[in-house]
């Protein structure tokens, strides 16, 4: 991937990286999703979770499935 920019502090460190968008817009979309994702993962953990068969009853019961 040609074109890309990194942006240093004053010790030469890399703090962050310019893409350019040009032909690069779905894998940044996919990148952003997955970064979506991940936050989501972090918010619920700890969260008490269900068997299949409740979710299945669920869905189910919501006329989903």
């Amino acid at each position: 991937m040609g074109g890309i920019q990194y942006i240093v502090d004053e010790n030469s460190n890399r703090t962050a990286v310019v893409i350019p968008l040009k032909g690069q817009e779905r894998a940044i979309e996919e990148f952003l999703e997955d970064l979506y994702g991940h936050g989501k993962i972090q918010e619920r953990n700890g969260e008490d979770t269900i068997s299949r068969e409740e979710l299945l009853k669920g869905l189910k019961d919501d006329g989903l499935l």
